[in-house]
């Protein structure tokens, strides 16, 4: 699910970083009466697109990191229970 969330996920945020970039470029460049190179627009839409798949990457490893340390916290806290029910059978002196 991780992977396809990644290769899917990540994508997809960068095209919409950049579909945003692009016409908020074009908009205010209209708004000030004002013309933007191909340059320009192209560098803009770039540094969105590269700084949205890194924010994306780091958001979906982080949440991967989070719920397999919940998970691992949850499967020791079971095991340590199970253990306190089991050790005193084996660890009682015999006669």
């Amino acid at each position: 699910m991780g992977a396809l969330l990644l290769v899917t996920g990540v994508p997809a945020a960068g095209f919409a970083a950049g579909w945003w970039a692009e016409h908020f470029a074009l908009g205010s460049a209209r708004a000030q009466g004002a013309a933007v190179s191909r340059g320009q627009l192209t560098g803009g839409v770039f540094m969105a697109v590269t700084v949205a798949m890194f924010a994306a990457t780091f958001a979906l490893l982080a949440a991967r990191a989070l719920s397999r340390r919940a998970l691992e916290r949850r499967r020791m806290e079971a095991w340590d229970a199970e253990w306190r029910a089991v050790a005193p059978l084996w660890t009682r002196p015999r006669a």
